[in-house]
């Protein structure tokens, strides 16, 4: 089962990234054709307690890089903490739909480029995730993977979505899952 998991989670990581990034091309489409500020979309969000798209996007990005430096017991680099400070920065700080686009990019560039065998390695590596607000979790790698990285990562990606789609974005399962159609029997 490791060796389905070094290739499994970065591939989930690199494929609804890739549809993000096709889902803010959509919505760069639809935002000309109505003559609406373009960078505005960054700001929308569901509600008012929840960080805005911009906030998805980057945290989306931070959760999908992250597990590649825990799984290896490493610290995070500033690099990557950066990020994480961008998406905390996001309710008062967008960014532009070129920075969101770049981010993404950079990261699927470097998940292609991360050696994978961390995420079969480390599943059995007792951790410690202590978050920002203080609360202490003490799990393996594969519970860290099983009951917060996967579930935090497709919350921001699912969030994304939604955003969009509750702006009247025309996305649907199509654009959700085109990565799909690549299984696609021919009829």
């Amino acid at each position: 089962m490791s060796l389905i998991l070094q290739d499994i989670v970065p591939e989930t990581f690199t494929t609804m990234l890739a549809s993000l990034a096709g889902w803010l091309v959509t919505a760069e489409q639809h935002i000309a054709k109505q003559n609406l500020d373009r960078e505005a979309i960054l700001a929308w969000y569901l509600a008012p307690d929840m960080y805005p798209l911009s906030g998805q996007i980057i945290f989306a990005c931070f959760l999908a890089r992250e597990p590649y430096y825990r799984l290896q017991g490493m610290e995070l680099p500033a690099e990557l903490l950066a990020v994480r400070e961008q998406g905390w920065s996001s309710k008062t700080q967008s960014g532009t739909l070129a920075e969101a686009g770049e981010l993404l990019a950079a990261t699927i560039s470097l998940l292609g480029d991360q050696d994978r065998t961390c995420f079969a390695d480390g599943l059995d590596r007792q951790m410690v995730l202590e978050l920002p607000d203080g609360h202490i979790f003490d799990m393996t790698g594969a519970q860290y993977l099983r009951d917060w990285a996967l579930p935090q990562f497709y919350f921001h990606v699912n969030t994304a979505y939604a955003i969009l789609r509750h702006k009247g974005i025309n996305l649907g399962k199509r654009d959700y899952l085109p990565h799909m159609f690549a299984y696609l029997r021919a009829q």
